[in-house]
């Protein structure tokens, strides 16, 4: 009965180990889902969005071609505004086009408290 324990207790140990091995060599190789851009051949497809499939779209220009668009026209959810989104989400994470600089003249000022007890601590 005992060897019975220690061989359950051995089987548990190196399964541990070896699920975690696998399960680490899956997180290595997983990848981030990647999207890919819609086809901009169809003729109903906006200009705007066919700068912003171009290759090395410029994000000022597609986004003034944006708001220009829907500022005359209705703004429809679709497929191009979905992508333009995350267009824009992605590219702003990783340029700096659209960094804000801060105004720098934030006048902070102690409010308190000047005076404490610094033994409470030790109490």
């Amino acid at each position: 009965m005992l060897n019975a324990a220690f061989l359950l207790l051995y089987i548990i140990f190196f399964m541990k180990r070896f699920l975690f091995i696998v399960f680490s060599a899956c997180v290595i190789q997983s990848n981030a889902q990647t999207e890919l851009p819609y086809n901009p051949t169809d003729e109903k497809t906006p200009s705007w969005a066919k700068m912003m499939y171009a290759d090395e779209a410029d994000a000022g220009q597609v986004k003034a071609a944006y708001e220009k668009f829907y500022y005359q026209n209705e703004f429809v959810k679709n497929k191009h505004t979905q992508f333009y989104k995350r267009w824009m989400r992605n590219f702003s994470r990783y340029s700096s086009v659209y960094e804000t600089k801060s105004a720098g003249s934030a006048n902070w000022q102690c409010i308190g408290p000047f005076d404490f007890d610094q033994d409470a601590a030790s109490r």
